[in-house]
């Protein structure tokens, strides 16, 4: 009898917890399938909201991009400026500034008006997976033709879609190309061919499944070919959706995914004050397809039932940590056009135990992405671009040290760079074969900058990219991420990047109870206080409250409970705050519940509200 009643009670959860899954799409599908589309960077962006939640263009902005564009549209079209292809690389990009330069080099049409957050997200449509035939390429796309064109928008796109548009509108040299400088011709260390290398000559990870080693190789992007096997027709329709639709997508998948794992949960039993150390061994143990299973996560020697709070700040700590200077693994960049993480390449020599933290990390954001969780920390532009398998080049190294790209900028700009007394080598390391007998002067200061990047951005750190994609791999395969570019792939894995408090007003329930004129005012006085509140400050009380400090992609209706049941914030007023144990509200992170006393004042409200946000805001608060 005993066996039956939990045979029937494991099949309700599992049939719940499917219910559960589904309904985390309802923060998509109860809305209609429409929105604006930004014309800074084409994310299409919900009505409700007033600006680009991508490349943070605000309304006012619009208004004034779309009148320049009527007013281009009322008088004769200006081209792009095109270069004489027989210009060097360094008068191409001889420019006042590092930014400048920059800026010039995307290869964008009326950048230079545009914020540094701007043109990282145009440059997002750069770069295409072109499928024709069993091989898969890398084409480059201006972007002034994709407003036009939406077949070729999508991050995988047809070899007949290129092909077509390629015969309309023959290239043009519009910068630095592999036909506009003299030819270099040398191996490199993995022994490939290299030819025609330049600043503006782009890298990619190789991604050929034949391949034996572990450890990453890189191609030339516009050599690069591989199958497109692995491209099924669903991940490539799955391209040609817009974000909130690809998020569906893939949520969908991933439900199918984890409900193909019959096992039900796979819970881990961690101690707090050791949750790094123990979630890794864990992880790094779990039998194949073990991951695939829906997660649970319970501190030993803590009370509580794990509803989605726990596990969420158990993914809050263990980013943490990863992310501290201690384990030495990354450093945060300054870059204002997106600040996030890279490697920390200054740390202790690499050793097998930080390799396996690399692995680690990587089945860690396999598994949020499954679970539909978010990062409390922000990656960087080239660490997204490596997970996605994107082409990288000399711009990207901007993104993370201004100081080494300036440099590189000043070699390209100025003559008798042989003064500078320098070689082959960065940080000891030799470039190219033989490098520290090779001088720089004019005539290799091209190859040089190229290989200089290539070294920062690549060679250095081959051994951490290569663990964190066997990671990341073992649990999902990255070619359904690659529907993704990597700005909407950062709003999948970190969520928004402002908090946006009329949203949360607007999705947020809120439970009386007198429903007396004071708790009206109080309600009132809350979101003022969230108002005042940097952004830095509603993270935090929302991680009180919710377990984690990030908002979906759906925005607040999309914030989650249990098994990714749609759960909104919710406010239950309480008491007067004299007959309550403790002036602090009490917050329920598996119910994303708030418990408010009756405060007296807006001004005792926002005291105590200061105080929560700037105490540690970890730690199981509901029994």
């Amino acid at each position: 009898m005993l066996i039956t009643v939990c045979l029937t009670w494991k099949a309700c959860v599992e049939c719940c917890t499917s219910t559960n899954r589904r309904s985390r799409h309802r923060a998509f599908i109860e809305r209609p399938n429409a929105g604006w589309k930004c014309e800074v960077c084409l994310h299409t962006n919900e009505f409700s909201q007033t600006g680009c939640v991508l490349c943070g263009t605000t309304a006012e902005e619009l208004k004034i991009i779309r009148s320049r564009q009527e007013d281009t549209n009322t008088s004769a079209v200006v081209a792009p400026q095109v270069e004489d292809s027989t210009r060097s690389a360094s008068n191409y990009l001889l420019m006042s500034s590092p930014r400048a330069a920059w800026v010039r080099s995307l290869n964008t049409f009326h950048s230079g008006d545009l914020t540094d957050r701007q043109l990282v997200a145009r440059e997002r449509h750069q770069w295409k997976r072109c499928i024709g035939g069993q091989n898969v390429r890398w084409v480059q796309i201006p972007f002034e033709v994709l407003q036009d064109n939406e077949a070729l928008c999508s991050t995988i796109i047809k070899e007949r879609d290129f092909q077509d548009w390629h015969k309309r509108h023959p290239p043009k040299v519009s910068g630095p190309s592999r036909m506009s400088v003299s030819s270099v011709l040398f191996s490199d260390s993995s022994g490939q061919q290299l030819s025609w290398l330049t600043p503006g000559t782009a890298f990619v990870r190789d991604d050929d499944s034949r391949s034996q080693s572990r450890t990453a190789r890189w191609r030339l992007a516009e050599e690069f070919s591989a199958s497109s096997r692995q491209y099924s027709k669903t991940v490539v329709r799955a391209s040609t959706l817009v974000f909130s639709e690809k998020a569906q997508w893939f949520y969908q998948y991933s439900l199918k995914l984890c409900s193909s794992i019959v096992d039900g949960y796979h819970t881990i039993r961690i101690h707090r004050d050791r949750v790094l150390k123990q979630s890794m061994n864990l992880f790094m143990s779990a039998p194949s397809g073990t991951l695939h299973r829906r997660l649970r996560v319970d501190f030993m020697d803590e009370a509580g039932v794990d509803g989605g709070g726990i596990l969420r700040e158990w993914l809050h700590l263990v980013c943490s940590q990863l992310f501290a200077e201690a384990p030495g693994l990354f450093t945060l960049t300054s870059s204002s056009a997106h600040q996030g993480y890279w490697f920390n390449r200054t740390s202790a020599e690499k050793c097998t135990k930080q390799l396996e933290m690399y692995i680690f990390f990587g089945k860690l954001l396999g598994k949020a992405l499954l679970e539909g969780l978010l990062l409390n920390v922000r990656l960087s532009i080239p660490l997204l671009k490596h997970i996605l398998g994107v082409p990288l080049k000399l711009s990207d190294l901007y993104l993370l040290d201004e100081t080494v790209y300036s440099s590189m900028m000043w070699i390209l700009e100025n003559d008798n760079t042989n003064a500078l007394g320098l070689n082959f080598t960065v940080e000891g390391v030799e470039l190219i074969p033989s490098g520290a007998d090779v001088t720089l002067h004019d005539g290799n200061k091209q190859l040089y900058v190229a290989k200089v990047a290539q070294y920062y951005l690549f060679d250095s750190v081959r051994a951490e990219i290569s663990s964190i994609i066997e990671g990341l791999r073992s649990v999902i395969s990255d070619t359904v991420l690659h529907v993704f570019d990597f700005k909407e792939l950062d709003l999948l894995l970190s969520g928004l990047p402002q908090i946006d408090v009329n949203d949360w007003r607007q999705h947020t329930d809120v439970r009386f109870y007198e429903q007396s004129t004071h708790e009206f005012e109080l309600v009132g006085w809350f979101w003022e206080v969230l108002e005042s509140f940097s952004q830095d400050q509603r993270g935090r009380l929302l991680q009180y409250v919710t377990g984690s400090s990030g908002v979906p992609v759906e925005g607040f209706k999309g914030l989650t409970g249990m098994d990714g049941e749609i759960q909104l914030f919710t406010i239950q007023l309480g008491k007067d705050v004299s007959t309550v144990y403790t002036v602090l509200p009490h917050a329920s992170t598996c119910l994303n519940r708030l418990d408010l006393p009756l405060y007296a004042s807006k001004a005792e409200l926002e005291r105590i509200l200061t105080m929560v946000v700037e105490m540690d805001v970890t730690g199981f608060s509901s029994r």
